[in-house]
Protein backbone atom coordinates (compact mmCIF):
# COMPACT_ATOMS: atom_id res chain seq x y z
CA UNK A 1 0.00 0.00 0.00
CA UNK A 2 3.07 2.65 1.12
CA UNK A 3 4.42 1.48 -2.42
CA UNK A 4 1.37 2.44 -4.21
CA UNK A 5 0.79 5.60 -2.29
CA UNK A 6 4.41 6.89 -3.18
CA UNK A 7 4.07 5.90 -6.87
CA UNK A 8 0.99 7.80 -6.90
CA UNK A 9 2.22 11.23 -5.42
CA UNK A 10 5.10 10.49 -7.96
CA UNK A 11 3.29 10.67 -10.13
CA UNK A 12 0.67 13.42 -9.46
CA UNK A 13 4.00 15.38 -9.05
CA UNK A 14 5.35 14.46 -12.09
CA UNK A 15 2.26 15.60 -14.36
CA UNK A 16 2.22 18.68 -12.60
CA UNK A 17 6.25 19.17 -13.75
CA UNK A 18 4.71 19.05 -17.86
CA UNK A 19 1.93 21.30 -17.01
CA UNK A 20 4.11 24.15 -15.22
CA UNK A 21 6.97 23.59 -17.33
CA UNK A 22 4.77 24.21 -20.30
CA UNK A 23 4.32 28.09 -18.73
CA UNK A 24 7.54 28.58 -19.47
CA UNK A 25 6.75 28.36 -23.11
CA UNK A 26 5.79 31.84 -23.02
CA UNK A 27 2.75 31.01 -24.79
CA UNK A 28 0.77 31.71 -21.56
CA UNK A 29 0.25 35.43 -20.19
CA UNK A 30 -1.61 35.43 -16.84
CA UNK A 31 -1.72 38.91 -14.67
CA UNK A 32 1.11 40.30 -17.24
CA UNK A 33 3.35 37.26 -16.39
CA UNK A 34 5.10 35.11 -18.80
CA UNK A 35 7.66 32.67 -19.56
CA UNK A 36 9.99 31.52 -16.39
CA UNK A 37 7.90 34.34 -13.91
CA UNK A 38 4.97 32.67 -14.57
CA UNK A 39 6.47 29.23 -14.18
CA UNK A 40 7.52 30.24 -10.88
CA UNK A 41 4.70 31.38 -9.61
CA UNK A 42 2.12 28.65 -10.91
CA UNK A 43 4.88 25.95 -9.48
CA UNK A 44 5.09 27.50 -6.54
CA UNK A 45 1.12 27.51 -5.27
CA UNK A 46 0.45 23.79 -7.70
CA UNK A 47 3.12 22.38 -5.26
CA UNK A 48 2.73 24.00 -1.98
CA UNK A 49 -1.10 22.80 -2.50
CA UNK A 50 -0.03 19.43 -3.32
CA UNK A 51 2.00 19.21 -0.42
CA UNK A 52 -0.60 20.23 2.08
CA UNK A 53 -3.43 17.90 0.50
CA UNK A 54 -0.94 14.68 0.44
CA UNK A 55 0.40 15.54 3.98
CA UNK A 56 -3.61 15.52 5.50
CA UNK A 57 -5.02 12.84 3.07
CA UNK A 58 -1.88 10.10 3.58
CA UNK A 59 -0.04 11.61 7.03
CA UNK A 60 -1.59 8.01 8.24
CA UNK A 61 -0.54 5.69 5.63
CA UNK A 62 2.77 7.11 4.29
CA UNK A 63 5.56 8.63 7.11
CA UNK A 64 5.80 12.62 6.07
CA UNK A 65 9.57 12.36 5.13
CA UNK A 66 8.68 9.77 2.28
CA UNK A 67 5.27 12.12 0.91
CA UNK A 68 7.78 15.19 0.86
CA UNK A 69 10.60 12.88 -1.24
CA UNK A 70 7.66 11.47 -3.62
CA UNK A 71 6.36 15.07 -4.42
CA UNK A 72 10.30 15.93 -5.18
CA UNK A 73 11.02 12.91 -7.11
CA UNK A 74 8.46 13.54 -9.40
CA UNK A 75 9.42 17.69 -9.69
CA UNK A 76 13.05 17.37 -9.36
CA UNK A 77 14.11 13.65 -10.84
CA UNK A 78 13.98 14.97 -14.47
CA UNK A 79 14.99 18.63 -13.87
CA UNK A 80 18.75 16.86 -11.98
CA UNK A 81 19.23 14.96 -15.03
CA UNK A 82 18.37 17.52 -17.83
CA UNK A 83 20.50 20.02 -15.51
CA UNK A 84 23.46 17.50 -15.46
CA UNK A 85 23.04 16.91 -19.32
CA UNK A 86 22.98 20.58 -20.43
CA UNK A 87 23.64 23.07 -17.43
CA UNK A 88 24.52 25.69 -19.35
CA UNK A 89 21.30 25.96 -21.08
CA UNK A 90 19.17 25.83 -17.74
CA UNK A 91 21.23 27.94 -15.58
CA UNK A 92 18.21 30.54 -16.73
CA UNK A 93 15.40 28.48 -14.91
CA UNK A 94 17.11 27.51 -11.62
CA UNK A 95 15.36 30.24 -9.58
CA UNK A 96 12.17 28.88 -10.91
CA UNK A 97 12.75 25.28 -9.85
CA UNK A 98 14.19 26.88 -6.35
CA UNK A 99 10.52 28.43 -6.09
CA UNK A 100 8.98 25.41 -6.86
CA UNK A 101 10.74 23.50 -3.77
CA UNK A 102 9.78 26.54 -2.04
CA UNK A 103 6.51 25.80 -2.22
CA UNK A 104 7.19 22.55 -1.28
CA UNK A 105 8.77 23.39 1.96
CA UNK A 106 5.96 26.34 2.35
CA UNK A 107 3.28 23.38 2.20
CA UNK A 108 4.89 21.43 4.75
CA UNK A 109 5.22 23.93 7.02
CA UNK A 110 2.20 25.09 6.90
CA UNK A 111 1.01 21.44 7.96
CA UNK A 112 3.71 21.24 10.42
CA UNK A 113 2.99 24.35 12.49
CA UNK A 114 -0.25 24.77 14.95
CA UNK A 115 -0.76 28.02 15.32
CA UNK A 116 -2.61 29.99 13.05
CA UNK A 117 -0.89 33.13 12.61
CA UNK A 118 2.73 30.64 12.22
CA UNK A 119 0.88 29.72 9.16
CA UNK A 120 -0.12 32.55 7.87
CA UNK A 121 3.52 33.86 8.19
CA UNK A 122 5.38 30.67 6.54
CA UNK A 123 2.60 30.88 4.10
CA UNK A 124 2.78 34.62 3.48
CA UNK A 125 6.36 35.51 3.30
CA UNK A 126 7.20 32.74 0.43
CA UNK A 127 4.41 34.35 -1.60
CA UNK A 128 5.06 37.74 -1.01
CA UNK A 129 8.86 36.35 -2.17
CA UNK A 130 7.46 34.55 -5.49
CA UNK A 131 5.71 37.25 -6.33
CA UNK A 132 8.52 39.83 -6.23
CA UNK A 133 10.49 37.45 -8.26
CA UNK A 134 7.71 37.08 -11.03
CA UNK A 135 7.50 40.81 -11.23
CA UNK A 136 10.82 42.07 -10.72
CA UNK A 137 13.24 39.63 -9.60
CA UNK A 138 13.16 37.42 -12.63
CA UNK A 139 13.73 40.22 -15.00
CA UNK A 140 16.97 41.04 -13.51
CA UNK A 141 18.03 37.45 -13.55
CA UNK A 142 17.38 37.08 -17.12
CA UNK A 143 18.69 40.47 -17.63
CA UNK A 144 21.75 39.72 -15.99
CA UNK A 145 22.44 35.86 -18.02
CA UNK A 146 21.15 37.01 -21.04
CA UNK A 147 21.91 40.81 -21.58
CA UNK A 148 25.06 41.14 -19.25
CA UNK A 149 23.54 43.79 -16.65
CA UNK A 150 20.59 43.60 -14.10
CA UNK A 151 18.67 46.80 -15.66
CA UNK A 152 19.77 46.63 -19.76
CA UNK A 153 21.40 49.71 -19.02
CA UNK A 154 24.53 50.66 -21.33
CA UNK A 155 27.00 52.73 -22.83
CA UNK A 156 28.53 50.78 -26.00
CA UNK A 157 30.09 52.46 -29.15
CA UNK A 158 28.77 50.83 -32.16
CA UNK A 159 31.81 50.79 -34.30
CA UNK A 160 30.50 49.17 -37.42
CA UNK A 161 27.36 50.14 -39.63
CA UNK A 162 25.27 47.28 -40.02
CA UNK A 163 22.87 46.62 -42.30
CA UNK A 164 18.96 45.75 -41.89
CA UNK A 165 16.49 45.34 -44.81
CA UNK A 166 13.02 47.32 -44.44
CA UNK A 167 9.48 45.75 -45.55
CA UNK A 168 10.57 45.94 -49.43
CA UNK A 169 13.66 43.92 -48.79
CA UNK A 170 15.46 47.48 -48.93
CA UNK A 171 19.13 47.73 -47.40
CA UNK A 172 19.14 50.31 -44.84
CA UNK A 173 22.43 51.28 -42.68
CA UNK A 174 22.05 51.83 -39.00
CA UNK A 175 24.14 55.16 -40.08
CA UNK A 176 21.20 55.87 -42.16
CA UNK A 177 18.60 56.46 -38.74
CA UNK A 178 21.11 58.64 -36.92
CA UNK A 179 20.14 61.47 -35.40
CA UNK A 180 17.25 60.12 -33.61
CA UNK A 181 16.50 57.20 -31.08
CA UNK A 182 16.21 54.07 -32.39
CA UNK A 183 13.97 51.12 -30.61
CA UNK A 184 14.42 47.61 -31.88
CA UNK A 185 12.78 44.57 -31.04
CA UNK A 186 14.63 41.45 -32.48
CA UNK A 187 12.26 38.31 -32.84
CA UNK A 188 11.93 35.13 -34.33
CA UNK A 189 8.89 33.27 -35.93
CA UNK A 190 9.34 30.23 -33.34
CA UNK A 191 9.80 32.22 -30.15
CA UNK A 192 6.26 32.28 -28.01
CA UNK A 193 7.74 34.55 -25.86
CA UNK A 194 8.24 37.23 -28.50
CA UNK A 195 4.72 37.25 -29.53
CA UNK A 196 3.41 37.81 -25.85
CA UNK A 197 5.64 41.22 -25.77
CA UNK A 198 4.46 42.46 -29.09
CA UNK A 199 1.38 44.15 -27.60
CA UNK A 200 4.23 46.24 -25.53
CA UNK A 201 6.11 47.00 -28.71
CA UNK A 202 2.73 48.11 -30.58
CA UNK A 203 2.05 50.52 -27.74
CA UNK A 204 5.21 51.99 -27.35
CA UNK A 205 5.55 53.17 -30.97
CA UNK A 206 1.44 54.67 -30.77
CA UNK A 207 2.98 56.75 -28.10
CA UNK A 208 5.91 58.13 -29.91
CA UNK A 209 4.75 57.47 -33.57
CA UNK A 210 4.05 61.48 -34.15
CA UNK A 211 7.60 62.01 -33.16
CA UNK A 212 10.05 62.50 -35.70
CA UNK A 213 12.89 61.99 -33.54
CA UNK A 214 12.36 58.03 -32.50
CA UNK A 215 12.00 55.48 -34.30
CA UNK A 216 9.94 52.11 -32.53
CA UNK A 217 10.39 49.10 -35.16
CA UNK A 218 10.79 45.01 -35.26
CA UNK A 219 13.33 42.95 -36.51
CA UNK A 220 12.84 39.86 -38.00
CA UNK A 221 15.71 37.52 -37.81
CA UNK A 222 14.81 34.30 -40.03
CA UNK A 223 16.59 31.03 -40.21
CA UNK A 224 17.30 29.44 -43.58
CA UNK A 225 14.40 28.55 -45.68
CA UNK A 226 12.27 31.01 -44.19
CA UNK A 227 11.16 33.88 -45.79
CA UNK A 228 12.47 37.93 -44.97
CA UNK A 229 9.09 39.16 -45.26
CA UNK A 230 7.47 36.35 -43.28
CA UNK A 231 7.83 38.82 -40.36
CA UNK A 232 5.76 41.96 -42.39
CA UNK A 233 3.18 38.95 -42.36
CA UNK A 234 3.32 37.89 -38.93
CA UNK A 235 2.87 41.75 -37.42
CA UNK A 236 -0.39 42.54 -39.88
CA UNK A 237 -2.16 39.04 -39.50
CA UNK A 238 -1.81 39.44 -35.77
CA UNK A 239 -3.36 43.16 -36.32
CA UNK A 240 0.23 45.17 -35.29
CA UNK A 241 0.96 48.61 -37.11
CA UNK A 242 4.89 49.59 -36.54
CA UNK A 243 7.24 49.30 -39.10
CA UNK A 244 9.26 46.09 -39.24
CA UNK A 245 12.84 44.97 -40.21
CA UNK A 246 14.44 41.61 -41.67
CA UNK A 247 17.52 40.20 -40.75
CA UNK A 248 19.41 36.59 -41.14
CA UNK A 249 20.59 34.38 -38.23
CA UNK A 250 23.79 34.35 -39.08
CA UNK A 251 24.13 38.55 -40.00
CA UNK A 252 27.01 40.57 -38.69
CA UNK A 253 23.85 42.71 -36.73
CA UNK A 254 22.93 39.86 -34.20
CA UNK A 255 26.74 38.89 -33.50
CA UNK A 256 27.84 42.76 -33.16
CA UNK A 257 25.16 43.51 -31.00
CA UNK A 258 25.40 40.23 -28.82
CA UNK A 259 21.93 39.04 -29.35
CA UNK A 260 22.01 35.50 -28.35
CA UNK A 261 18.28 35.27 -27.32
CA UNK A 262 14.67 36.60 -28.15
CA UNK A 263 13.46 38.73 -27.56
CA UNK A 264 15.93 41.33 -27.68
CA UNK A 265 15.56 44.79 -27.68
CA UNK A 266 18.36 47.38 -28.44
CA UNK A 267 17.98 51.19 -28.11
CA UNK A 268 20.73 53.20 -30.00
CA UNK A 269 20.78 56.84 -29.42
CA UNK A 270 21.02 59.69 -32.13
CA UNK A 271 24.86 59.30 -32.22
CA UNK A 272 24.10 55.39 -33.20
CA UNK A 273 25.74 54.04 -30.09
CA UNK A 274 23.81 51.50 -27.48
CA UNK A 275 22.30 52.89 -24.73
CA UNK A 276 20.55 49.82 -23.67
CA UNK A 277 19.88 45.76 -24.50
CA UNK A 278 17.50 44.43 -22.50
CA UNK A 279 13.63 43.71 -22.67
CA UNK A 280 10.81 45.70 -23.91
CA UNK A 281 9.18 46.92 -20.23
CA UNK A 282 12.70 48.22 -19.68
CA UNK A 283 13.28 49.81 -22.72
CA UNK A 284 9.81 51.51 -22.65
CA UNK A 285 10.90 53.07 -19.19
CA UNK A 286 14.05 54.25 -20.86
CA UNK A 287 12.12 55.89 -23.50
CA UNK A 288 9.67 57.29 -21.36
CA UNK A 289 12.25 58.70 -19.26
CA UNK A 290 14.05 60.37 -22.03
CA UNK A 291 10.74 61.73 -23.91
CA UNK A 292 8.94 62.98 -21.03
Amino acid sequence: MRTKIFIFICGISLVLLFGVAFCRSGYINLLNLVGFPLSSLVGFLLYGFLTVICLYKFRVKLPPKYILLAIWMGVGLLETIYRCYSFKSSIISIPSSLLWWLGILCGYLYWKVSRSWLKVIVVLLPFLFTLWMGYYGYSMWIHKLNFGSFTGKIEKVVTSDYSLFDEMHKEIKLSQLKGKYVVLDFWHKYCGVCYSKMPMVENLYKRYREKNDILVAGVFAYKQGEEHQEGTSILRNEGYTYSTFSTSFDSSVLKGFGIKCFPAVVVLNPDGNMIYFGDIEGAAKLVDFIFK
